[in-house]
């Protein structure tokens, strides 16, 4: 029998049911992997960020527990002892030492640990982002712990270490660190010009165990996935991963830190890439973003991570027809909102499109907190308004029922591909979804035809987008996705063949395995 609020530590660190037999000190997951059962507290603190009230009328009001902007911060140390009374007049000089800090920080640097520590317990330093950066100096809110006053490691900082060179302990797992740089990182990236992933995360790998087997279970699992060989590595970086995490659940104060949320975005990855999708890590990076607050400052990779966090939930969203579970209002604040770049617009179409899917996939009786008309008119004026540059550079198509082939659209780079691919993403769910199909009429066969139009029209620009820019690999998942949803639209056999093509292509040059989708298609081609 499990007991209620008996979750163990290794069963909520992969977020899995902990089901534990009445005559068994162990949980059943724990006592099959042989390793000890840790039980967690009864008490739970949490992130609050709002709260619903009743007035004296018996009606409810909703208040967001935001600081005001005229906050006082007040200077805390580093670090603090806390003991009992009985036991405060035992203490020696040398523990007192450890409470006092003389050093008063600026309100500014003050405010920067409060809500965006990379260790939750430690001073940061702050280095210019324009310093051209040695190995192991990584700019932003990120600093070598060597430069961290005594004291701030240990138990209460499990997530770091101190290091003075690279922690490999093969030349094989050097080989891996690169593989996850050179590829994997890109996927991540898709539509971030900074490129975080490729170029601030793995230097944080070196202080950051979790980082560091993140990267290496996703790397060894893709690297077999490229060899066609078993996967016999990634389970250790992973299990070394959990190991990390565990300790640290209890901290709610950890859910802010951002080397944590990027090395979770890691873990998403590597699930990814098994058929056998747990989306275990996916209910990590959802509580991530969902715990941020209006009230503070998201660094550019806290940032970054929340986008492709987006990216991530989306692809769950789309293959299963269900709505993001992530909370969109987490992002009304995004420097991408009011930004003219190229990520900026490619951003914006990536979260109307998942406003869409909350749209189209919202419960039954759940009424839209937007109109189908309202989304329809925004994503239109995203591509009236969108820059210049986000057009092709050149559009061929070649019809031919012997020689088939998806349009040729080459285009700038990865944001405009990426972009494009969104947009017409949205413009197949607002085909599909349009709430007229539903009515009885003159019109409604009509308007059939012309979503189906729609429907395949944007498809094959989508899988021509990825096959015209072939070097935008993450061009090719976002095909993937919406054939596995809607692949069934082509009755053409010329374009089923070339579709199948695609797919088997992409598997081929292990970009994502799509076997089981072409099985999908082909039987259901055959219906």
């Amino acid at each position: 029998m499990r007991q209620k609020g008996s979750t163990c530590r290794h069963c909520q660190a992969r977020h899995l049911k902990c089901v534990r037999d009445a005559d068994s000190e162990k949980c059943r997951r724990c006592n099959q992997s042989g390793i000890d059962c840790e039980q967690n507290s009864a008490l739970r603190v949490r992130n609050v960020v709002s709260i619903t009230q009743r007035n004296p009328q018996g009606r409810r009001t909703h208040r967001r527990l935001d600081y005001a902007e005229d906050q006082v911060w007040v200077p805390v140390p580093p670090r603090l002892n806390f003991a009992p009374p009985d036991q405060q007049e035992a203490t020696t000089p040398q523990d007192s030492s450890e409470t006092t800090y003389s050093p008063q920080p600026q309100q500014s640097q003050l405010q920067e640990t409060l809500i965006s520590p990379s260790v939750a317990s430690s001073t940061l330093s702050i280095h210019d982002e324009h310093q051209s950066p040695d190995i192991f100096s990584v700019p932003g809110t990120f600093a070598p712990l060597s430069q961290f006053p005594p004291g701030t490691q240990g138990e209460s900082a499990p997530l770091y270490q101190s290091v003075s060179s690279w922690p490999f302990e093969s030349g094989r797992e050097a080989q891996l660190f690169l593989h996850f740089v050179q590829r994997l990182s890109g996927w991540l990236d898709a539509l971030d010009s900074n490129r975080h992933f490729a170029m601030d995360v793995p230097r944080r790998a070196a202080y950051v165990p979790v980082i560091m087997n993140a990267i290496l279970a996703s790397a060894s699992r893709h690297v077999a996935f490229v060899s066609k060989i078993e996967d016999t590595e990634s389970a250790k970086y992973h299990n070394k991963c959990l190991e990390n995490l565990i300790p640290i659940l209890d901290n709610p104060l950890d859910i802010l830190d951002e080397n944590l949320f990027a090395a979770i975005i890691i873990l998403r990855q590597y699930e990814e890439l098994d058929e056998a999708d747990e989306r275990c890590h996916l209910f990590g990076s959802t509580r991530m973003v969902n715990s941020i607050t209006h009230s503070a400052t998201c660094t550019s990779l806290r940032e970054a991570a929340n986008w492709v966090a987006l990216r991530q939930e989306i692809y769950v969203s789309l293959t299963n027809r269900q709505p993001v579970s992530i909370v969109l209002d987490a992002y009304r604040d995004s420097s991408y909102f009011h930004s003219d770049t190229e990520d900026a617009w490619a951003n914006r179409i990536v979260f109307l499109f998942a406003k869409i899917l909350n749209y189209a996939f919202k419960p039954v009786g759940v009424a839209p907190e937007e109109s189908w008309s309202q989304l329809e008119e925004q994503v239109e004026a995203w591509n009236m308004t969108k820059p210049q540059y986000f057009s092709p550079l050149w559009v061929e198509h070649q019809p031919g029922e012997r020689n088939y082939r998806f349009p040729d659209i080459m285009m700038l780079g990865a944001s405009q591909v990426n972009g494009m691919q969104h947009y017409c993403l949205a413009k197949i769910l607002l085909a599909t979804y349009d709430p007229r199909l539903l009515k009885l009429g003159f019109d409604t066969r009509r308007l059939r035809k012309e979503s189906e139009e729609i429907v395949l029209q944007n498809l094959r620009m989508i899988i021509g987008l990825a096959m015209s820019n072939p070097h935008i690999e993450s061009s090719f998942m976002h095909a993937s996705h919406i054939l596995s949803a809607c692949g069934t639209y082509f009755c053409d056999k010329h374009e089923q063949d070339r579709a199948i093509e695609f797919l088997e292509n992409m598997e081929q040059r292990a970009i994502w395995r799509t076997s089981s989708i072409v099985m999908r298609l082909q039987e259901q081609w055959r219906q």
